[in-house]
């Protein structure tokens, strides 16, 4: 019965872990700067003649990922990541009492 429990608490923290760091991999590895080579044309055309320079204008336009299964992930990852706080402040409790 206890392998049992230890299995189970460590498959819960590694599925915890996944959605947790997977939540956060969309902003960790999104590039602003990466301008196309139409883009980077574009501007030199535009330094070149004298406009004035916005960078908004170069850049492409931000994508919109979110979609429902976007939004369950990350409602399961909350409701994980807030199960683990409960559960670690009832052991640090149970621990400080020994």
């Amino acid at each position: 019965m206890n392998k049992i429990f230890k299995i189970i608490f460590v498959l819960l923290f590694i599925f915890f872990l996944a959605l947790y760091f997977g939540r956060y991999n969309s902003t960790l590895f999104e590039n602003e700067v990466q301008l196309t080579n139409q883009a980077i044309l574009q501007y030199e055309k535009d330094l070149k003649s004298g406009i004035t320079i916005d960078s908004k204008k170069y850049l492409p336009p931000k994508k919109n990922y979110n979609n429902r299964a976007s939004r369950l992930g990350v409602k399961a990852s909350n409701l994980v990541d807030f199960l683990f706080r409960k559960l670690f402040s009832s052991l640090k409790q149970l621990i400080s009492k020994y």
